[in-house]
């Protein structure tokens, strides 16, 4: 587990850790807690999903850890790792640069409820994204079904809606959204128009 960032939300102490495969069993409970009280059964992870993408290649997982505990987390790897994947992974194969291996996607992230509305979604997302850098991706991709992400990486970041998948997660419309992050301020990526669409909030 390395430390990679700390900040203050309303005088509390927050940080950011990356951690790795042998910190799960440490982790691991405080981590499905977080998922089952951020998402519905249909869009939860279980222990495995998570397992899994500790050992992808590329991958990166972050935990926010507060004053109760594990807060949130942000967990991702290289792009075409996800290829396999039963739910939308073939769909990934439609990002016009699948193959380069240069793409971050980000797979899930969630802040526990209690813990919403001071701004850690945003903070994990640029600690993720400048992690993500760090490690050599160019570029930074997801399937974004909270309304509130889209905010974050579109109007916030800068990244764009590259495309609109259909009928993914029992989701009318699910927005893959996209960005480069090589430059020095991700926040000067190209902005286009997002599409707002499903009515889950989970950071």
């Amino acid at each position: 587990m390395r430390l990679l960032a700390e900040k203050s939300f309303e005088e509390k102490l927050y940080r950011i850790f990356r951690v790795f495969s042998e910190d799960w069993e440490e982790i691991s409970s405080e981590v499905l807690e977080v998922e089952e009280s951020s998402f519905d059964e249909r869009q939860r992870q279980k222990e495995e999903d998570f397992l899994r993408t500790l050992g992808r290649e590329g991958s990166i997982f972050l935990v926010v850890y507060g004053e109760r505990g594990i807060v949130g987390y942000a967990m991702g790897g290289l792009l075409e790792e996800y290829r396999e994947d039963k739910d939308g992974g073939d769909r990934l194969e439609e990002d016009e640069e699948f193959g380069k291996r240069n793409t971050f996607y980000l797979e899930s992230i969630a802040v526990h409820p209690e813990e919403r509305g001071k701004g850690l979604g945003t903070w994990l997302c640029e600690v993720l994204i400048d992690e993500a850098r760090r490690e050599g991706f160019e570029r930074f991709s997801t399937l974004a079904v909270s309304k509130l992400l889209q905010r974050i990486l579109v109007e916030k970041m800068g990244f764009r809606t590259y495309k609109v998948q259909r009928d993914l997660w029992g989701f009318e419309e699910v927005p893959y959204i996209v960005g480069r992050i090589l430059l020095p301020q991700y926040l000067r990526a190209e902005k286009l128009d997002v599409v707002c669409i499903a009515e889950q909030d989970n950071l």
